[in-house]
């Protein structure tokens, strides 16, 4: 069974003025619609969104039977072993401080807004989860994959809802987003309580057109979203990691393990479906173990950077104009914080 075409990633970003597999990486930013419950579980290109995707759908496993115990290789793997994956694509991303910047800058503008009209605003916490990995070569930490196998940490453990957290009342949450009770906006020029009048799309609309829109490059979004993704797929079918695929498949089948790449056991519907199994946990650690001894992630790595590199020449000018908007919207945000 062939691997799947679609990148599992997971790692938090903002591409386009917006974390897939399992973190979405986020270009512009869709981080609205697309938030979940403000964790980035994968890669996001429209916004600083999250996409839980283990592959496309859940390939049938081809494994023919459960060996009887783990090696002392496999329990052995460990969580030194994980490689950080970058690739040329990421910058023009949006990560860590840069990210954190234009997200605090939103923050502000809305906690000013929302105050002006008369109302206070209480931001949920943005949870950048330790816990979960880039999975786009799948798995690598052993030491996740000897308790949950191949099922995400958020997934075992989701966030919760603090039963005792204050909500926001009708009239507040028209002043946020700017549309009424049944989810319609609202007519333009309505008054807040205090009189003050509600902004097109409430604070939050306010906030996205000072921090975000001013610097919205949908060409370049377009861009690095297809590099990212196409990226991946390419890589998949190219000859250097079909080898690096074999390698690995003949090291798995040594263990006794049938399947045909990282990405088709990682996507094994036996593996998201009941209670966890300690065939899964042994899978998992005998899949990190044979991705150490064919060193599959590095060498994976070099074969997608290239084919990016490529992709990223036959775009320049316009991935140029995008990273120069994408700095420029980091360093307005940075001054929002400052004032």
């Amino acid at each position: 069974m062939g691997s799947s075409p679609h990148p599992p990633f997971l790692v938090c970003q903002e591409w386009y003025g917006t974390p897939i597999v399992f973190r979405v990486k986020t270009f512009r930013n869709l981080e609205r619609p697309m938030r979940i419950a403000s964790i980035c579980v994968g890669m996001a290109f429209l916004g600083t969104s999250c996409s839980l995707n283990p592959g496309s759908g859940h390939p049938k496993s081809n494994a023919d039977h459960t060996p009887a115990a783990v090696s002392k290789s496999d329990r052995g793997a460990s969580k030194s072993a994980v490689r950080v994956i970058s690739l040329p694509i990421d910058k023009y991303s949006l990560q860590g401080s840069s990210l954190e910047a234009v997200e605090g800058a939103a923050r502000k503008i809305t906690t000013e807004c929302m105050k002006r009209l008369g109302y206070t605003y209480r931001p949920g916490d943005t949870v950048r989860d330790a816990h979960e990995e880039n999975r786009r070569y799948g798995i690598q930490d052993a030491s996740l994959a000897a308790q949950y196998g191949y099922r995400p940490y958020s997934v075992v453990h989701p966030p919760t809802v603090d039963p005792n957290a204050p909500t926001y009342s009708q009239a507040e949450l028209t002043a946020l987003t700017g549309k009424d009770k049944n989810g319609k906006k609202i007519t333009a020029g309505i008054e807040a309580a205090n009189g003050e009048k509600v902004p097109r799309g409430g604070c939050a609309g306010e906030a996205d057109r000072i921090v975000r829109a001013p610097y919205d490059y949908p060409a370049g979004v377009e861009a690095a979203r297809i590099i990212n993704a196409e990226g991946f797929k390419n890589s998949t079918t190219d000859p250097k990691v079909r080898k690096i695929f074999r390698e690995w498949s003949s090291c798995m089948r040594g263990k006794g393990y049938r399947y045909d790449s990282p990405l088709t056991v990682m996507g094994s519907a036996e593996f998201y479906e009941g209670e966890m199994s300690n065939r899964q946990m042994m899978t998992a650690l005998a899949d990190i173990t044979c991705k150490e001894k064919v060193d599959l992630v590095s060498r994976w790595n070099a074969v997608e950077s290239a084919t990016e590199k490529v992709m990223i020449s036959e775009r320049s000018g316009i991935l140029k104009t995008f990273l120069k908007r994408q700095n420029a919207k980091v360093a307005a945000a940075r001054r929002i914080l400052e004032g």
